[in-house]
């Protein structure tokens, strides 16, 4: 697999121009590494009449759904788990140097020239400040560093076709079977309308013309 991906999910789909139904489809996946080679499972489903699209979808939807449900627990998990130890330092320091400003202003409200040590105070408050924009752009910093080891720790998962055509055929099947779901099938159908969204959902911005999924990576 390419760098950047850790999962890749490529499902396929077959329609029949007689009945007008796709009448089978298939999710192949490959996760995590054994011997160096990536693990694959795959996945057919077959309907068993011109009937049973439904089902096809179904099946589909609910292998879909479950690797996409295990990678996301495992992200938070590792998202969870980050130490925070560091940011949290670097919002200590901030906040110190805000409170340090804050103190000096009341004690000194107004630097005017009729003050004896007014440059002292200046440079004193310039100081402060100096201090509060160097801690901000250090937590700033900080706080990218974190974000950046935890999607490092993170699964990144792809989702393909062979062909777009195929991301077509399950997008219209998705369309016609939309008011034969159970309420929890509707949420693993939710997913897989993410990634190959029925023509009848997807418009073209400010046109109001549909537009059809020609290619499929998320």
């Amino acid at each position: 697999m390419p760098r950047r991906e850790d999962v890749r999910l490529i499902v396929t789909a077959e329609f029949d121009a007689v009945t007008g139904t796709c009448f089978a489809a298939g999710l192949l996946s490959f996760e995590g590494f054994e011997e160096g080679l990536p693990v694959a499972q795959e996945h057919a489903f077959v309907a068993e009449d011109k009937a049973d699209e439904a089902s096809v979808l179904r099946r589909l939807s609910a292998a879909l759904a479950d690797v996409l449900r295990r990678v996301d627990a495992a992200n938070r998990e590792a998202e969870d788990s980050a130490s925070e130890t560091a940011s949290d330092a670097a919002q200590d320091r901030l906040d110190t140097a805000v409170v340090r400003l804050k103190a000096f202003k009341e004690a000194h409200p107004r630097l005017h020239s009729g003050l004896s040590n007014v440059d002292e105070l200046r440079e004193e408050r310039d100081n402060l400040e100096d201090a509060i924009r160097i801690a901000q752009k250090q937590l700033s910093e900080v706080v990218k560093s974190e974000e950046r080891a935890i999607r490092r720790r993170q699964k990144r998962v792809h989702v393909y076709t062979y062909d777009a055509f195929e991301a077509n055929i399950v997008g219209d099947a998705l369309s016609r079977c939309r008011d034969r779901w159970t309420d929890e099938q509707r949420a693993d159908a939710a997913l897989l309308e993410r990634y190959f969204c029925p023509p009848d959902l997807l418009l073209q911005p400010g046109s109001g013309a549909l537009s059809r999924v020609t290619n499929v990576e998320g």
